[in-house]
């Protein structure tokens, strides 16, 4: 159950059962020599029972999680052959012989720049470039023009997405230190991904320097926060390295200091908030030693 599994890992019950849906697992024996499949088989001959129906009533499977007895092919084509599900026809056949088959990737911090700077590209484009590139699914992070702070900006942002998206979608929640009552407005709105906050400040409006306005933003919500993390203070002080045309100044400008000393402070928000948070684009190795010892 997910409360034997709190009691080995750094987890809880209701943060499994709030993000996945999920209350209990089951397990092989390895000794037993079975696949994993054979559980979903299980679990499916059990469902065709209940509802009285037999296996040639069936046309397709919608196939969820389960840990994979291989990478390729996929555990749906394996419990469709354990449980000997022959009527199962693909409407399309494509041969993929001397080819690779990849699965579809999710990218989950994109920037498409709509509303307000569609020059560069939207919501469209974006969408379309994304699946030439094998990228299934996306989230569109918040700091547009404007950024996407209220409940009403972040319809608005959903409604101009629909059935122009090429791909699957979810939007970032821009955080302020002052809209914690628009940022519980959109916690169950479907296609909100989670809340995003930019510790220093970078394309856009949207900054939240201050740790215990940092704090009450944590404490206040249960969607996952996401965080730009550099220092603002030494952003600014350092901006004098900055040299226009000159792109190298920019990793003296924006220095490993800087995006170090802002993570700790944000471990420690988290520790002190007792919220489970995540750092992005991380890109100093130092930084991924210390979010490793504090996992």
């Amino acid at each position: 159950t997910n409360d034997d599994l709190s009691k080995i890992m750094d987890t809880s019950a209701d943060w499994i059962k709030d993000r996945t849906g999920i209350h209990q697992r089951r397990w092989i024996k390895k000794s037993s020599g079975d696949p994993t499949s054979v559980m979903g088989v299980k679990a499916a001959e059990m469902a065709i029972k209940n509802a009285a129906i037999t296996k040639d009533d069936i046309d397709f499977i919608v196939f969820a999680t389960l840990s994979p007895d291989y990478f390729f092919p996929g555990g749906g084509v394996m419990i469709q052959d354990i449980g000997k599900l022959a009527n199962l026809k693909s409407k399309k056949t494509i041969d993929a012989k001397g080819l690779h088959i990849l699965p579809g990737a999710f990218d989950t911090q994109v920037h498409f720049r709509e509303p307000g700077n569609t020059k560069k590209e939207n919501l469209k484009t974006g969408s379309l470039a994304a699946v030439a590139g094998g990228i299934t699914s996306v989230f569109d992070m918040p700091n547009n023009k404007p950024s996407i702070t209220t409940r009403k900006l972040f319809m608005k942002k959903l409604q101009t997405a629909k059935k122009r998206m090429h791909c699957n979608y979810a939007f970032y929640f821009g955080a302020e230190k002052d809209n914690i009552k628009e940022i519980k407005k959109v916690e169950k709105v479907k296609g909100c991904c989670g809340v995003k906050v930019f510790v220093g400040s970078s394309t856009g409006t949207l900054l939240v320097s201050n740790h215990n306005d940092i704090e009450k933003i944590m404490r206040a919500t249960k969607k996952m926060i996401s965080f730009h993390s550099e220092n603002e203070d030494m952003l600014i002080t350092r901006k004098k390295y900055a040299k226009k045309g000159k792109p190298l100044s920019h990793q003296v400008w924006r220095n490993v200091d800087t995006a170090l000393s802002s993570t700790r402070k944000l471990i420690r928000s988290a520790n002190r908030s007792k919220k489970k948070i995540h750092v992005l684009h991380i890109t100093t190795a130092e930084e991924i030693k210390l979010l490793l010892r504090n996992r």
